[in-house]
């Protein structure tokens, strides 16, 4: 604020002439204003939601019953446990334990869901069924009661509840305490499945031992490494013999047919074991089965003896395997000339070679089939090991269940009499858990509290100016002067809305006047937006200020819009603009149809003066107009957007901003923000087309009172010719209210 001549006009005025003091809404100001005149849908639809909310929460719970029986465990029972059971009951701590694990044990659950009384409540048993039964089941071995254990059952049925405990209850004892008929069809099924088992694993074995025969071993890993490695050797000398033959131009084919297979000695097996691993093994077994043959000799065992015939056999199925062994490996050496490879291929013979070649060949397929007859037996033995495998698995586990049923079966009758039944369960009378009255008061805030959040969201999102007092929150230094009624267009107002009208047009004219210097005569008139009734008020506050005695100058400065100069049905060639080029009136104010009101209007050819419409010579004119007039009221188009509003209200001595019902909020703070940019000295508000709630509320109210007693009927319209009837339809209904009045008052 640089201009010296805004710098001094000290604070903005409010209504009543007070100093403006920043206010801080509360919460309850804030719900207030976002609740006014919504009271009575918030209320009704409050009411409906709170029943309907607290109505759905009662229903939604249902009270549950609680049944309770108690088992009881002797405390001497670990000293009557007998050894073999040591382990599973080592503590009586451990054994109560376990007691309350069988109360809720599958086989329990099943039978007491099976008994008459169960069923005859109409409980199916299904998968689901079974399920919610266990949840509502609760076994409970309470450490401060060790000797006790606590069986409940929960459920919305209070006959549901006690035959649960009790048939629950009954089947334990029936199992665990006596015999138990299912139990042994248990232990009969299992056995006969575990023998029938065992008879696959016999001859699953069987089979193992037949395969393996013709080898002495049913590991036969090592045989089919030492076979393939025999074949790739065979493969590689093969090899060398047909190099060394293309060498000498020999042809393979045709000399094999034509050559004789060499004739060698088959080395021995203890010639073999000095480079075969697998020899030295077999002629390891050899020794061990001729020990034993000599034992049984020496103990004077006789031929005839089971024992010495055993010995016998194992000792002549180890002297095979070394003789075919031995054959095989020495296949697979005929090629070499001798045992030891003594002759190399470059000093061998043609007819040699070609034998050796024809021996080498036969020796690599006979190897390859062995090879393959004993991978398929060294498969089959695999397949054969591996079912025997999951065969054992499933016998155990049948084993290990039938030990666990038989030590279930046997424990009871061990410590027959130490468990006790004290209490089976009565059926409640009364329901133990009722959450309806919890969740109804909840459904009751819920339900009711939703409307009113609705209402508020709805408040909060529609961000449009309902009172007048909210246009205050946005201005709280700037002064409201006056709450203006909603005046029916097209026809005349009710008399008292008329009077009330006019009334809170002359307040805003004297608070203009009390809270202005003398010299502030030139007010301008804008909105944030089109259609806010800037031009009716500067038309009705120019009757006022004509009323109360002064020159009044109306400029028309909207070049637009041309509002005011419509209104008036001034119609002329040139106007505003004249005047804005000449810097001063220059004879271009025009005489109005009221007394001592004048205007400036906008003339058909103004528009193009739009470009030279500019704060210095906006400034100009109005200083003109102030020596020439008592006060000069500027209507312009809305602040934003608007270069003729932009220049007159930073030369006008204040600003009247008016804010029309509905009005956005948003936009009332930009322009708020661009009147402060350039520097315009906003004097007031004034809010038009108030609700009737709003108006009344306002100070403005009392004129409806103290006017409506001194307006009688016929309407105040009637007092005034036929030529003013027409002039107030063109004028407006506010200008229309302030101009009957002052007829009828002449």
């Amino acid at each position: 604020m640089n201009d010296p001549r805004l710098s001094s006009r000290g604070d903005p005025l409010l209504l009543g002439g007070a100093t403006a003091e920043p206010t801080q809404a509360n919460v309850v100001q804030v719900l207030h204003r976002l609740l006014r005149g919504r009271y009575m849908l918030v209320l009704v639809a409050g009411a409906i939601g709170a029943a309907a909310g607290g109505a759905a929460g009662w229903y939604s719970q249902k009270p549950k019953f609680v049944c309770q029986g108690q088992v009881r465990v002797q405390s001497d029972l670990p000293t009557i446990m007998a050894p073999n059971y040591q382990n599973t009951l080592s503590n009586y701590s451990a054994y109560v334990a376990t007691q309350a694990s069988m109360v809720q044990n599958p086989r329990v659950i099943n039978l007491a869901m099976a008994s008459d009384a169960w069923r005859a409540l109409g409980r199916p048993a299904t998968p689901d069924e079974e399920r919610a039964f266990r949840r509502q089941l609760k076994v409970i071995n309470s450490p401060e009661a060790l000797e006790l254990i606590v069986v409940t059952f929960t459920d919305e049925s209070r006959e549901a509840a006690g035959t649960a405990v009790r048939e629950v209850l009954h089947a334990y004892e029936d199992i665990y305490a006596g015999k138990d008929p299912v139990s042994d069809i248990r232990v009969s099924t299992l056995t006969e499945r575990a023998n029938q088992l065992q008879a696959d694993i016999d001859r699953h074995e069987d089979q193992v031992d037949l395969l393996a025969r013709d080898y002495g071993s049913a590991d036969l890993s090592e045989r089919v490494r030492l076979g393939m490695q025999g074949v790739v050797q065979l493969e590689t000398e093969l090899g060398e013999i047909r190099r060394e033959m293309s060498r000498r131009g020999l042809k393979p084919g045709d000399e094999v047919a034509a050559a004789e297979p060499l004739d060698r000695k088959a080395p021995e097996p203890e010639e073999i074991a000095a480079s075969d691993p697998q020899m030295r093994h077999l002629l390891d077994e050899r020794l061990e089965a001729f020990r034993q043959v000599d034992t049984m000799i020496g103990r004077g065992v006789g031929e005839a003896m089971p024992d010495m015939r055993a010995a016998r056999a194992n000792l002549d199925a180890v002297q095979k395997m070394i003789t075919r062994y031995a054959e095989e490996w020495a296949k697979g050496m005929k090629a070499a000339g001798t045992s030891g490879r003594a002759l190399t291929l470059q000093t061998t013979t043609e007819e040699d070679l070609v034998r050796q070649y024809a021996s080498m060949r036969q020796a690599r397929d006979e190897a390859n089939e062995d090879l393959k007859k004993l991978s398929n037996t060294y498969r089959e033995i695999g397949e054969e090991q591996r079912q025997l495998t999951e065969l054992r698995r499933s016998k155990s586990e049948i084993t290990e269940r039938l030990n666990i049923i038989t030590l279930e079966n046997v424990v009871p009758q061990k410590l027959g009499g130490r468990i006790t039944i004290l209490s089976y369960g009565d059926t409640p009378s009364f329901p133990e858990v009722d959450a309806r009255k919890k969740f109804a008061a909840m459904g009751f805030l819920a339900g009711g509290g939703i409307p009113v959040a609705a209402v508020l969201m709805w408040g909060m999102m529609r961000r449009r100016f309902r009172f007048s007092d909210e246009a205050r929150d946005i201005a709280a230094h700037v002064a409201l002067l006056g709450v203006l009624p909603n005046l029916p267009k097209g026809g005349p107002a009710a008399p008292e809305d008329a009077a009330a009208a006019t009334h809170c047009v002359h307040q805003i004219r004297t608070m203009l006047q009390l809270g202005g210097k003398p010299q502030d005569k030139v007010y301008c008139m804008t909105s944030a937006e089109a259609g806010e009734g800037k031009t009716s008020l500067t038309l009705a506050l120019g009757l006022s200020y004509a009323r109360s005695g002064a020159r009044t100058l109306l400029i028309d400065a909207d070049m637009i819009g041309r509002g005011l100069t419509t209104d008036l049905a001034v119609r002329v060639e040139h106007g505003l603009g004249d005047a804005l080029r000449a810097g001063q009136l220059n004879g271009t104010v025009m005489d109005t149809p009221f007394e001592r009101v004048s205007i400036l209007p906008v003339g058909l050819s103004d528009e193009r003066a739009i470009p030279e419409f500019t704060v210095l010579a906006a400034r100009r004119l109005l200083d003109d107009a102030r020596r020439e007039f008592d006060v000069v009221l500027v209507d312009t188009g809305p602040i934003l957007g608007s270069l003729e509003a932009a220049c007159v209200t930073a030369s006008a001595d204040g600003v009247v901003m008016v804010i029309g019902r509905g009005q956005h909020r948003p936009r009332l703070e930009r322009a708020l923000e661009q009147l402060r940019s350039i520097q315009a000295r906003v004097v007031g508000l004034v809010f038009n087309r108030a609700a009737a709630t709003d108006f009344e509320q306002s100070s403005s109210s009392t004129s409806r009172r103290s006017v409506a007693a001194s307006v009688t009927v016929p309407a105040i319209v009637q007092h005034v010719d036929a030529q003013d009837r027409a002039r107030l339809e063109e004028i407006g209904p506010l200008a229309g209210a302030v101009l009957t009045t002052w007829r009828r008052s002449e």
